[in-house]
């Protein structure tokens, strides 16, 4: 048999697994690239779960650190927020063709020696639109401490009253908002209780406080984000 006829074969086959090889490594860099884990003092791994049944598909992205504390913290929530929607799929009356859906993805963040990891949720129950929910998580890699709200507050009591006018000034000025202003909502979601101000995250360009729709504007206007600056926080942080 002629030697080129053997090798022609070869180099396909070796073709088609570079290829395939190549197209992976993207994937997963792509991945690093929308959940932004590069340079995270975390070092963490993207794990991921997948689920998919005639009634429902879930589609889970979440952070594994070198932390356990913070590993065993978030994998709990994940597995309570997948927990609840396959028990409340199973309850509701199935409807032909249509698939009931379960996202979970999230973003980092870092600031000195705090990690954050910032949850978006999203459930499809067939209705008119979707139900999204955002959950937050920090953690003091020095002190290997989860950081909630009440920590906050247990170093500086005045805090909740900081945050408070700061993001009803801030929010009140958002063009989102204003478009849809319902004075009222805006009071309410920024009220100095903690419970307005439980989804925070450091970041490298300031502590940032996470409103999720409905909060402090109707759904259609959106979630939103207030940033502030570490020095408008001395002595609170």
């Amino acid at each position: 048999m002629n030697r080129k006829y053997v090798i022609i074969p070869f180099l396909f086959f070796a073709f088609l697994i570079g290829t395939y090889l190549a197209s992976t490594v993207e994937s997963v860099e792509n991945v690093k690239e929308v959940f932004n884990v590069y340079d995270l003092k975390a070092n963490c791994n993207i794990k991921e779960i997948t689920e998919s049944k005639d009634s429902y598909d879930i589609k889970v992205y979440y952070p594994e650190t070198k932390y356990s504390d913070l590993n065993t913290k978030i994998k709990k929530n994940i597995d309570e927020v997948i927990n609840y929607f396959v028990n409340e799929i199973d309850g509701i009356e199935k409807v032909e063709n249509v698939k009931y859906k379960l996202e979970i993805r999230f973003d980092s963040y870092e600031y000195e020696s705090y990690i954050s990891f910032v949850f978006e949720i999203f459930e499809d129950y067939g209705g008119a639109h979707p139900i999204t929910n955002i959950w937050t998580i920090s953690y003091d890699t020095k002190s290997n401490q989860i950081i909630k709200i009440d920590n906050l507050i247990e170093k500086n009591e005045n805090i909740l009253n900081f945050l408070s006018e700061y993001s009803f000034e801030n929010l009140r000025e958002n063009k989102d908002i204003q478009e849809n202003y319902i004075e009222e909502m805006l009071i309410s979601g920024t009220k100095p209780l903690k419970e307005n101000f439980k989804y925070f995250a450091f970041a490298k360009d300031g502590f940032k406080v996470f409103f999720p729709r409905y909060s402090v504007a109707p759904y259609s206007s959106g979630s939103f984000i207030v940033n502030i600056p570490y020095d408008k926080l001395k002595g609170m942080i």
